[in-house]
């Protein structure tokens, strides 16, 4: 039984490594620009990426509750790794590869990122619950983290150099290792009780919605946890998105820039590994002193410091992949059974409807103003909503994780 464990968690942390594998992380502007596409029409493909994913998370996650998670998993991979396929192909067997067809390819990379998106923590979380050592959850999903974070720093390396010989190459590399992900996955080997399985298969689609609907109506900290992470997540991803022009106006060349990403990405790795510590700690303390640090880091990045900003981003994502695996681990513990993957894809998609709202906005205050005033302006919005959600319910004080 032992063994057969092990070899489970070993089979989902080898397909952590393999879908993290994104070569083209760090080249996909410049790819797009190699086939003669505008910056206008990046941004389009962008946007649809965002809007796939975000229409697609709670369909996905459905699915997923209803039927067999590993193969909805290997499903999303299998998908991604089609479009990887053809993104390598089409520079090669088209002139001029048309504008909808790298379109219609990079929503396509979506929507296998939706299907993937939740349903692996909460596959995960089930296996370990059913095996009674779900307190390992915290530990093993930190543990992905980590394996994650250094093959996407790793990969994101190689791939930039890759693509100034053969830039079309990072798409097939990434392409064998989502298919080799795909099939990975299908080896695992999970336990779930017989009656959840028929509970889960007797449940009507309107129904599920319904349960979901009512656990988030009903369960007051998990909704507001939910929200929590999701600002969090998105003030993070925005500045990951918008600090390589920030540091590129205080004096950092591309090359620095790409070196700065890629180290932050690895530093990571420490806030994974320090996540498993902060399971002693009350729901209250840990959402109130985020919050008071997620203000100051916003204060240090909008000193257009050069050390002030870089400390500021490097904490700030490490707080994030601290505070991943503790929040995942409080939303899987919480929720009902039948509904656990829609309610994490409700949580996914979320991020993707408070992205396509402020980013036009950042994008705004940065044209008008500068990014400090920008960075600093969002900070303090995601803080003033943080400390209204924690004083929004008595229930936080009295929570334990």
């Amino acid at each position: 039984m032992e063994n057969k464990k092990n070899k489970s968690i070993f089979i989902f942390y080898v397909y952590n490594f393999l879908i993290n594998a994104r070569f083209s992380r760090g080249v996909l502007l410049l790819y797009c620009l190699k086939l003669g596409l505008s910056l206008a029409e990046f941004g389009t493909i962008q946007s649809a990426y965002f809007l796939v994913k975000m229409l697609a998370e709670i369909p996905t996650g459905i699915l997923a509750d209803r039927f067999s998670k590993k193969k909805i998993i290997g499903l999303g991979a299998l998908i991604s790794s089609v479009s990887s396929f053809f993104l390598f192909l089409a520079p090669n067997f088209f002139a001029s590869p048309n504008f909808y067809v790298i379109l219609f390819l990079f929503s396509l990379d979506s929507l296998g990122g939706a299907l993937n998106s939740g349903t692996d923590q909460a596959m995960l979380f089930e296996y370990l619950k059913a095996k009674k050592t779900e307190d390992k959850f915290i530990k093993i999903l930190g543990n992905t983290q980590i394996i994650g974070l250094i093959v996407l720093a790793l990969s994101t390396a190689v791939g930039g150099k890759i693509f100034s010989f053969s830039f079309s190459t990072v798409f097939l590399l990434q392409f064998i290792f989502y298919l080799l992900a795909a099939i990975n996955i299908l080896f695992f080997k999970r336990s779930t009780d017989v009656a959840v399985k028929e509970e889960k298969s007797s449940n009507a689609i309107i129904t599920q919605i319904r349960i979901s609907i009512s656990e988030l109506q009903t369960k007051r900290m998990l909704t507001i946890i939910i929200v929590f992470l999701t600002l969090f997540e998105f003030y993070v991803n925005s500045l990951v998105t918008f600090i390589p022009g920030s540091l590129l106006a205080i004096g950092f060349n591309e090359t620095s820039i790409a070196v700065v990403i890629g180290s932050v990405t690895l530093v990571g790795v420490v806030g994974s590994y320090l996540s498993r510590y902060l399971k002693h700690i009350r729901i209250q303390q840990f959402l109130t002193i985020f919050s008071l640090l997620c203000i100051a880091i916003s204060v240090l990045i909008a000193t257009n410091n050069k050390v002030m900003v870089l400390l500021g981003f490097t904490v700030i994502n490490l707080l994030l992949d601290a505070a991943y695996p503790y929040i995942s681990d409080m939303i899987n513990k919480s929720v009902n059974e039948s509904v656990r993957t829609t309610i994490l894809s409700f949580s996914n998609s979320l991020i993707g409807v408070v992205s396509l709202i402020f980013y036009p906005i950042i994008g705004w205050l940065i044209d008008k103003f500068d990014y400090s005033l920008s960075f600093l302006s969002t900070g303090i919005i995601i803080f003033v909503i943080m400390i209204a959600l924690i004083c929004s319910d008595k229930v936080l004080k009295q929570e334990k994780v």
